[in-house]
């Protein structure tokens, strides 16, 4: 059973994410809402995947905790958010 890490700062988007994968049959390692806090439980739980929101508050976004996530732990990121702006330049 593959783990995620869902990684949201509204609650209600998370544990609709939660149900759906729960309910798809992927494990929910656990939850977070900053960016700081992703990089901490994706340490703790070694995680398969995040499923990660860009715009977060706190000291650190959900770009920024990726790179530490994919650098350090070697852990794919997926961005899930409703920021389309943030993609029109790439």
């Amino acid at each position: 059973m593959s783990k995620i890490l869902v990684v949201d700062d509204e609650a209600i988007i998370s544990m609709q994410l939660e149900e759906r994968l729960c309910a798809m049959g992927y494990a929910v390692t656990g939850m977070a809402a900053s960016g700081e806090d992703a990089v901490d439980k994706a340490r703790s739980t070694k995680p398969d995947l995040v499923l990660m929101d860009i715009v977060m508050p706190g000291k650190m976004n959900g770009i920024e905790a990726a790179k530490v996530i994919t650098t350090e732990l070697d852990i794919p990121v997926v961005f899930v958010t409703s920021y389309a702006q943030y993609f029109t330049n790439f």
